[in-house]
């Protein structure tokens, strides 16, 4: 399973490409905004997102097909996520139609991919996977209960519905989690046999002072707002901060942050990489995860979820 870093050409954010060579998640809302310094990076392959979830959110008035279209041929990437309309299943599949009629038109040679929401009904869905044609499918709209706080009720409804998805997808196709790759989830969507996935929590962690150490999360604040344990020793790691000077880890300004960005993001690559090694059932990962010190609580109780919708009777989706 593929762990792609999202990153926003804002003020302070590292550049990941310059430490690790995994793929980014960049988002064309920078383009449309104005955002000084966007281009793509060198060296790695790149996502581009279409800026539904700041549509959702209500963070940007809707955009039309054609200008966010432009805006992701402008980075070249490998993937873009098509635009879509999170409230309705059926206006996004008009606008993917859109899409692929526009994008040979403005120079997007991506491989393009459409999003599917939690609220998607099976007539929906059968319904993509007749009328739109896609090597990449991602599920998308569930970061707003899986950030802060991290609801289980949340994740445990993303589990049932790609494991419902999984069974009615007639195509052979790869499955990408839009914007919740945090280590409680990652291994249960591994267990799930989730393709890919996305996510920011290595820079809002860093944010808010949050250092992550395997399964566990400190703060370097005197007051964190997340009641964690102090930072009060040095981990034992090996990702390019910790080697150079762990003590950047508890800086202030943009280079603390920079440092615990990358700190974070490593430590996620390295669960990732932990989970790719195990075979993929539930018990496990769970196994291979608590030997390497990275199986916290919530991870352990949403792999038990994907063990238990392995030994119950599929159920149809309505």
């Amino acid at each position: 399973m593929k762990l792609i870093l999202t990153f926003s050409f804002g003020r302070g954010n590292p550049e990941p490409w310059r430490y690790f060579s995994t793929d980014v998640m960049l988002n064309a809302i920078d383009l449309l905004t104005g955002r000084n310094g966007v281009r793509r990076p060198r060296g790695v392959r790149v996502w581009v997102d279409s800026g539904g979830f700041q549509l959702l959110n209500g963070k940007m008035e809707e955009l039309t097909v054609h200008e966010i279209l432009e805006a992701q041929a402008k980075l070249k990437p490998d993937y873009a996520v098509m635009p879509d309309d999170p409230r309705s299943p059926r206006l996004s599949l008009k606008r993917y139609r859109e899409a692929l009629d526009l994008a040979p038109k403005l120079g997007l040679r991506a491989e393009l991919v459409p999003v599917v929401h939690t609220t998607w009904k099976r007539e929906m869905l059968h319904s993509l996977c007749e009328e739109i044609d896609f090597e990449v499918l991602a599920v998308g709209g569930v970061a707003p209960g899986l950030s802060r706080p991290f609801r289980i009720s949340a994740a445990k409804a993303l589990i049932r519905f790609i494991w419902k998805l999984k069974s009615i997808m007639k195509r052979e196709a790869a499955l990408h989690v839009l914007g919740v790759g945090g280590p409680s989830l990652i291994p249960a969507l591994a267990a799930l046999g989730i393709d890919s996935l996305d996510t920011a929590s290595w820079i809002h962690d860093a944010r808010y002072g949050v250092v992550r150490v395997g399964a566990k999360a400190f703060t370097v604040k005197v007051r964190g707002r997340d009641r964690l344990p102090r930072l009060l020793s040095y981990p034992d790691c090996r990702c390019p901060i910790c080697r150079e000077g762990p003590e950047a880890l508890r800086k202030t300004g943009l280079e603390g942050l920079r440092a615990r960005a990358v700190h974070n993001a490593f430590n996620l690559l390295e669960m990732c990489q932990v989970v790719s090694r195990s075979p993929r059932d539930p018990a496990s990962i769970m196994s291979h995860l608590e030997s390497e010190g990275m199986l916290s609580r919530t991870a352990k109780i949403l792999l038990e979820e994907v063990e238990k919708l392995e030994e119950s009777p599929s159920t149809p989706m309505q």
